[in-house]
């Protein structure tokens, strides 16, 4: 009589097809916290224990109810963990190669957390069975690396989490000055690395215009688009009128450029041009300042009104801009 599938394994695979669909849609993006985007790295470990409970659960399972024939290479504990090794590399190569299509990106690191969830689930099923027969110092081998690979994730998040609040707690301080481009201690140093980005070359240095200490010196290219993004600023904005920002040119001629301003909605759900702020501006020679009335940057888009509750990214870039124009963005506040 042929034996059925115990009925304990089911609610298991049921639940891991539930969250394999969770490596490909919902979760964090760019613009979640990061303490967020670093709690869902936990969803790794828990799915691949989860899954590899599973699947031992069932090899142990056909172990059971199969006789075997003829010489056996590894035996019932040594096949047991290859099938949970091969499947959680198999699959996690798999998932990592799909991700590369998507908005999310392939990672080495998430590879590393898959094998702590089979780890986890060897340890967890050590006393099941078959299992039970793994050399017991290798067993706590596994066990000890499954604890101390979760204690350093949780370490890791609580760093993220402390971060992150260092730097809300900074920003906010630094109010209304949004940037100021003078990384004079480590703290403004860590910040600014996540702060800017863009095709542009940009660099700090020494104010020319002597109006504050410091500016970012960005060099524009011939690209049809060349400019940066600002990012990680406080994003409410709602108690002040105005953006302001001073520059300094060292040309002769003016130097077009475009400032674009998105807020949460805008930034994950991309419409094109009309639904954010747009507005070009001729950067005169020497030194100047360009205000922007905060009431004209909320009705910018065509079809709603831009959230100065939830802004997050401030954009200037030039379109095919003459080689080695040079424009020192020498601060960011709200008036």
């Amino acid at each position: 009589m042929r034996k059925t599938i115990p009925t304990p394994i089911l609610p298991y695979l049921l639940l891991s097809l539930l969250l394999l669909p969770l490596f490909f849609i919902g979760g964090p993006d760019q613009y979640s916290s990061a303490c967020y985007r670093y709690l869902w790295n936990f969803g790794h470990p828990i799915f691949f224990a989860e899954a590899n409970i599973t699947l031992l659960h069932y090899a142990t399972y056909r172990s059971s109810s199969t006789t075997h024939n003829g010489k056996i290479f590894l035996s019932r504990w040594q096949q047991q963990w290859a099938i949970a090794l091969i499947f959680t590399l198999i699959l996690g190569l798999a998932i990592e190669y799909l991700q590369m299509g998507s908005a999310r990106n392939a990672s080495l690191a998430d590879l590393f957390r898959n094998f702590i969830g089979t780890a986890i689930a060897l340890s967890l099923t050590y006393r099941h069975k078959l299992l039970h027969q793994t050399p017991q110092r290798l067993m706590r081998g596994i066990q000890a690396f499954a604890i101390l690979a979760i204690l350093q994730m949780l370490l890791m998040l609580i760093f993220i989490t402390q971060q992150e609040h260092q730097r809300l707690e900074y920003k906010q301080q630094q109010l209304p000055v949004l940037f100021n481009f003078n990384p004079t201690s480590d703290i403004e140093s860590r910040l600014e690395v996540d702060d800017i980005s863009g095709n542009a070359l940009f660099t700090h240095v020494n104010s020319p215009s002597h109006r504050d200490e410091s500016a970012l010196k960005i060099q524009l290219t011939r690209k049809l688009y060349s400019g940066i993004a600002l990012r990680n600023m406080p994003a409410d904005w709602r108690a002040y009128s105005a953006l302001a920002l001073y520059f300094h040119n060292p040309a002769n001629t003016a130097i077009t450029i475009t400032l674009r301003i998105d807020d949460l909605k805008h930034s994950r759900n991309p419409e094109g041009y009309a639904d954010r702020f747009n507005q070009q501006h001729p950067i005169p020679p020497g030194n100047s300042h360009w205000v922007i009335l905060l009431d004209d940057i909320a009705q910018a888009p065509t079809r709603r009104q831009l959230d100065l509750s939830d802004i997050r990214l401030i954009g200037l870039f030039s379109s095919r801009a003459e080689s080695k124009q040079v424009l020192y963005l020498e601060r960011v506040e709200l008036q």
